[in-house]
């Protein structure tokens, strides 16, 4: 079966490295050709490759609409996949005619694709009428891989990874992060990121592939995940939640939205919006019983839920119905 994809990045950029290029080898194990193509890279002459094809699945990409129409012309089985809410942005909400225009290109593979493949619920309720062939095909990571390993210090340390996109959420708890610092002297805070944050709060700052992502996890304690309360933020299931959670290191941040289908109180600690930062990691410093079951509840949630094998199953299954 040749399946072509229209992903929205390169193969190592988040969204697209957890929704497609991690499962390409297992694929191709199955005996599936996959070519991926970049939406930035569609041209004619991909569009006309597609009657070459027998499966075509659109990561995201929402194409203006006179090449939407060209693609789905030839009349292939179409898979659209989207993990967080594309219908809108992070911050400040489109202009009224770009909103639109986006909700537009939205429910037009909302309508055409024959498979919608979702991250999450939450994201599947947004589906509307099209719910029927909506797939909840959760995040994932190698749990071979992110695994607990032992520390190599014995610092305290509460930390963050991502992408400096996302500096916004983190960099609003910096005071937040100097106060509790000046409460527990033998405290520390590191970051992991493409770029170092604006954070005077920053004991280490590590750089992206400097090691590895689940080396730098390893080497804290609890993991913060500060959110915005935010339809963009809703949609989204984070995946340096199930990074955190599947090396055992217990989050500690917002539950907005899907987000609360990963973390619960079982498995992680929620600063609720009538609590700072502060306050909450104040409470979780002194009580390193419940760190320690927390992180063990972690790892076990995301081994059932999110191990990239058994996610590969439930796509593999879904893409092989549609060849039989």
């Amino acid at each position: 079966m040749k399946i072509l994809v229209f992903t929205i990045g390169s193969s190592d950029s988040g969204s697209t490295r957890f929704r497609i290029t991690q499962y390409l080898d297992l694929f191709k194990a199955k005996g599936f050709d996959i070519t991926t193509v970049e939406k930035s890279d569609v041209d004619s002459t991909i569009i006309n490759s597609i009657k070459d094809y027998d499966f075509l699945i659109n990561q995201k990409c929402l194409f203006k609409n006179s090449i939407a129409k060209k693609i789905i012309s030839f009349n292939i089985p179409i898979l659209f996949d989207f993990d967080d809410a594309i219908y809108t942005r992070p911050g400040k909400p489109y202009r009224f005619l770009t909103k639109i225009k986006i909700e537009s290109r939205f429910n037009f593979w909302l309508k055409n694709s024959n498979y919608i493949t979702v991250a999450n619920h939450y994201l599947k309720n947004q589906c509307g009428e099209h719910q029927e062939k909506v797939h909840v095909i959760p995040m994932s990571v190698d749990t071979h891989t992110w695994k607990p390993i032992l520390k190599k210090h014995k610092k305290i340390v509460i930390g963050w990874l991502g992408n400096p996109v996302n500096f916004q959420y983190i960099e609003k708890i910096n005071n937040d992060i100097i106060a509790i610092k000046k409460q527990f002297s033998e405290l520390e805070f590191w970051t992991y990121s493409g770029e170092k944050p604006q954070m005077n709060a920053i004991d280490k700052h590590i750089a992206y592939q400097s090691i590895e992502e689940y080396e730098f996890i390893n080497q804290i304690d609890i993991g913060l995940l500060p959110l915005i309360d935010e339809e963009h933020v809703r949609g989204k299931s984070p995946i340096k939640a199930i990074q955190y959670m599947s090396c055992g290191i217990p989050v500690l941040g917002n539950f907005y939205g899907a987000t609360k289908e990963i973390v619960n109180h079982d498995n992680s600690f929620e600063v609720t919006k009538d609590q700072s930062f502060e306050t909450c990691l104040r409470n979780v410093l002194t009580d390193k019983k419940s760190v320690k079951s927390k992180g063990e509840n972690s790892q076990k949630f995301i081994v059932e839920n999110h191990d990239k094998n058994k996610v590969f199953k439930m796509f593999y299954e879904l893409i092989n119905h549609a060849r039989s």
